[in-house]
């Protein structure tokens, strides 16, 4: 009799039903022991798994969820065929329809009832089948139910589709012998994914009691995640481990140090793996030699094993060997090789380690040690960091914070490097200075840095100019010193307003500091201009109250020097009022040349102040004596002399000559003899000069209430001894 197929619209109508039927109707779990009530697709689905689960327990589920499963999906595909044969009595595709709704609608109603039941016989609790599918998938992904449910859903649409317009797809039945091809091609498929679950037990452990050690290794590692391949087996998992060290197997030997008790026995474990060129091994045995406490010998053997890491490829060794080498201070006699530091650390970065990685980074990103200045390589490495506290990857923990700023760093440096690309001038400077001022950089790296930095000062980058000047005018980073060549930068500097410049040639213009010649003139301008930049923030600095307070003083004094020397005048123009007379401009530009520091101006200078105190201008003689006492003494080579200069400072009004002239006769000094009451008369009169507002000299209240002191001293003497005389 010829095989007939039921038409596609019952086929459709039977597969609905019956994947409703396996998926809500409750049965009996464990078929003859009421252990509990479940659908017959969870006892499917949770049998399939246990195969696939090398766990000893998992064989006896699989045999008491999947048989029954196998039967009841039988039994009620038998209970689907004869449903959609009584339903396809009805003759409306409609009425049909509206049949299987309701089908599928009593099936939820029924699966949001407690009728399903897990614990078995006396234990037993009772779930809705949403409850019940959440208490055995605990540990399935968050994300896999949702999916199931929605392809499942979508799966009872479609074919309800079909069964009510079964002309909307083509005849979709198979031959018979393509079913039995598919058939034998899915039980192949798992018959494989068995083998693979448990080869363990069935390769690998009598390959390891045949005795070969890489066999009896892997079982000893794998015994922890497959627990079944040790059935029926008397040998625990340290013991296939000895038995494969024994044999000379390293990473056996390795992973027995782990656990070793002792010292002496990690130390016999992790030799016998370091011998077998085993580079972690060989790397641990040095951390365990190279203890703080270590004697010469352990310390020698400790450098063996490291460098014997190193060349195994151990990534670890070759970044702290790499290290090591780095400045060759270590107490294993690893000596300062820079070229071979740098290839280490390259070749344990390009093994992950993250450790190596930012040691690079930064020693391309500052030129450090001898490495170049690699902006590219080090944000590479800086990109490949982040990803590493991203992920926790490389060796590193994980920490976002940290991984946000590596990436900034790294974008950082890549912009940095596009900016060098274009030529501008704040990156020229930038990347120039930092080869500059590198630890231990090369002579060519800092040559370039020089010539970078020479580039953007050449574009009016006043910054550069500035920076450029300050390391020629002093010799800076290895650089020989050019004073005219650092001169001219400031001054390009001081032009477009740096106030930086303008604060450093501002005291060297008073000092002649750098090769400047003295000019108070220069100095009292630049003065004016930083006392607007601190107090109006100009010139792109921000208001300092600080700051301006200290160049206004600067301004008091050079308006005191000013008002004693008649004015300001450059250097040029001094000279020649001076060399035509001019008492005025004499001492003035003996002041500048005496503060210039450099002995030949000195020299110059006080041959112009003694022309000005010989002409009669009173400070002149005053700083005369004052000048002489602290250098060639001249009170004490001619005291006559510095007696009649300060006489004729004092004869002028000048305070300070005053002072120093009253104290001579008070206390007898420069050969005078003691007159406390011409003392007293040169105080009073030092006073009365000074009341008159007149003087224009550089005296304070501190000067004045000394006066005033030795003068109330000297009238109570007197006047004491006044009295002794009127008494006798």
């Amino acid at each position: 009799m010829a095989h007939t197929s039921p038409p596609p619209g019952r086929r459709a109508a039977r597969w609905f039903v019956w994947l409703g039927l396996i998926h809500f109707i409750p049965v009996i779990w464990f078929l003859l022991v009421a252990g509990g009530l479940a659908p017959t697709v969870l006892l499917l689905a949770f049998g399939l798994a246990s195969l696939f689960h090398s766990d000893p327990q998992s064989w006896p589920m699989a045999l008491l969820t999947l048989g029954p499963g196998l039967i009841y999906a039988a039994l009620l595909w038998g209970a689907a065929w004869l449903l959609t044969w009584l339903l396809w009595k009805i003759p409306r595709p409609l009425l049909r329809s509206l049949s299987l709704l309701l089908f599928s609608g009593g099936l939820l109603l029924l699966a949001s009832q407690p009728v399903y039941v897990s614990g078995g016989h006396s234990a037993s609790y009772q779930h809705n089948l949403l409850q019940l599918v959440e208490s055995f998938g605990k540990q399935l992904p968050p994300w896999l139910l949702p999916t199931y449910i929605c392809a499942f859903s979508g799966l009872l649409l479609g074919l309800l589709i079909l069964q009510h317009r079964p002309g909307l797809l083509p005849d979709w039945s198979l031959p018979r012998r393509r079913k039995w091809q598919i058939g034998l091609a899915l039980a192949i498929l798992v018959f494989l994914g068995l083998v693979y679950t448990h080869r363990v037990l069935l390769f690998v452990r009598p390959l390891a009691e045949l005795g070969l050690p890489s066999a009896q290794y892997h079982l000893a590692m794998s015994l922890s995640e497959h627990p079944s391949a040790a059935l029926g087996s008397t040998v625990s998992r340290p013991g296939w481990l000895q038995r494969a060290a024994a044999q000379g197997h390293p990473e056996a030997a390795l992973e027995l140090s782990r656990t070793a008790r002792t010292r002496e026995e990690r130390l016999r474990w992790l030799r016998q793996a370091a011998k077998g060129e085993n580079g972690e091994a060989q790397f641990r045995l040095f951390e365990l030699l190279a203890k703080a406490k270590a004697s010469p010998a352990e310390r020698t053997e400790a450098a063996d094993w490291l460098r014997k890491a190193a060349a195994s490829g151990d990534p670890r060794a070759r970044f702290q060997l790499g290290r090591f080498a780095l400045d060759g201070r270590n107490p294993y006699q690893v000596a300062k090789d820079l070229p071979l530091a740098r290839q280490l650390l390259e070749q344990a970065a390009a093994a992950d380690s993250g450790a190596a990685m930012q040691e690079l980074a930064w020693r391309y990103r500052q030129a450090a040690n001898g490495f170049p200045l690699d902006l590219a390589r080090a944000a590479e490495l800086y990109q490949q960091l982040a990803e590493g506290y991203q992920d926790g990857r490389y060796g590193l923990k994980k920490n976002l914070q940290q991984a946000a700023e590596t990436r900034r760093r790294a974008g950082e440096l890549a912009e940095l490097q596009q900016r060098l690309e274009t030529g501008d001038p704040a990156a020229l400077r930038q990347f120039g200075l930092e080869q500059l001022q590198a630890a231990d950089a090369p002579a060519e790296n800092r040559q370039q840095g020089l010539e970078l930095l020479r580039r953007a000062a050449k574009m009016e980058d006043a910054e550069s100019q500035y920076q450029l000047g300050f390391i020629l005018l002093n010799g800076r980073h290895g650089i020989a010193a050019d004073l005219p060549a650092g001169r001219r930068w400031w001054e390009q500097a001081a032009a477009q307003n740096h106030v930086k410049a303008m604060e450093y040639l501002a005291k060297a213009y008073q000092s002649g500091q750098f090769g400047y010649p003295v000019d108070l003139y220069r100095a009292n301008q630049l003065t004016q201009k930083l006392i607007s930049a601190y107090r109006d923030g100009e010139y792109g600095v921000d208001p300092d109250a600080k700051k301006l307070r200290r160049w206004q003083d600067e301004e008091k004094y050079f308006q005191r020097i000013s008002k004693l020397a008649g004015g300001y005048l450059s250097p040029q123009e001094l000279r020649s009022q001076a060399e035509a007379g001019d008492l005025q401009a004499q001492y003035q530009l003996a002041k500048q040349q005496l503060l210039a520091g450099h002995q030949p101006t000195r020299q110059e200078g006080l041959g112009w102040l003694e022309k000005a105190a010989e002409g009669g201008w009173p400070e002149a003689q005053y700083r005369m004596v004052t000048y002489y006492q602290t250098r060639d003494d001249i009170i004490r080579n001619n005291p006559q002399r510095g007696v009649r200069l300060l006489n004729s400072a004092a004869d002028a009004g000048h305070l300070p000559a005053l002072s120093t002239l009253a104290l001579a006769h008070e206390k007898g000094r420069y050969n005078l003899p003691i007159d406390r009451q011409k003392a007293r008369d040169l105080y009073q009169r030092l006073l009365n000069i000074y009341a008159t507002g007149t003087y224009l000299g550089e005296v304070d209240e501190r000067f004045i209430n000394f006066q005033r002191g030795r003068l109330q001293m000297l009238d109570k003497l007197l006047q004491s001894r006044n009295e002794q005389k009127s008494a006798s």
